[in-house]
């Protein structure tokens, strides 16, 4: 097997982990803003009726 397979073989395991961890951390920012949207609104209607 060439050099170069061996390399990028043993890159490609971190890689993805490396990925996933991105995707990951992008999903938890958007559910984290999502929510703090969501009790803002809630404040904001009690405001407004109050």
């Amino acid at each position: 097997m060439p050099c170069w397979l061996q390399i990028a073989q043993g890159l490609l395991a971190p890689l993805i982990a490396i990925i996933t961890t991105y995707i990951a951390w992008q999903q938890w920012n958007a559910t984290k803003l999502k929510m703090r949207m969501e009790r803002y609104e809630r404040r904001l209607k009690y405001r407004r009726l109050g």
